[in-house]
């Protein structure tokens, strides 16, 4: 136990959350001050996964720590449309690029399942629209690629490829 050595140092520390602002500001990653307990509980995490545990259409964090219980931490946050993509396929297409237009820009992501150490994310994407309009999503993977333009917005689209 660090205290028993040192007992001002603290092994247990706040976590830290920073939004992507993208070109949109001086810095891409701004820090989060006010995250709820994410930033005020002090741990000892080892991975972090996220998902969309209560079906709101933002993502939630899961939290494990060593020698605790994990900690779920539920985003209640309203800022905006977003939308889900789940892709059925008949072969594997992990790493797909997902190039998602709107009237206020382009954003891409990829199609994936791990994104943190120890950890495994929900199989799909959720992806923030904000007040945009969506003009279209393009699926492109190994030379091939497919668009969609009829999606709905917040809910779920199960697409083909």
């Amino acid at each position: 136990d660090i205290n028993k050595v040192q007992s001002a140092q603290h092994y247990a520390q706040k976590s830290q959350l920073f939004w992507n602002c993208g070109q949109n500001c001086e810095r891409t990653f701004i820090p989060v001050q006010q995250a709820g307990d994410l930033t005020r509980i002090d741990m000892v995490g080892r991975a972090a996964a996220y998902g969309d545990i209560d079906n709101d259409g933002d993502l939630d964090i899961v939290v494990t720590q060593v020698a605790r219980k994990p900690q779920l931490f539920i985003n209640n946050s309203e800022v905006g449309n977003w939308i889900g993509i789940k892709i059925n396929s008949k072969k594997p297409i992990i790493g797909a690029k997902i190039t998602v237009v709107t009237d206020q820009g382009t954003q891409v992501l990829h199609y994936s399942q791990t994104k943190s150490y120890l950890s495994q994310v929900q199989l799909g994407q959720i992806i923030g629209l904000g007040h945009g309009k969506l003009m279209k999503i393009v699926v492109s993977y190994n030379n091939e690629s497919k668009a969609f333009n009829k999606l709905g917005i917040n809910h779920w689209n199960t697409i083909e490829f």
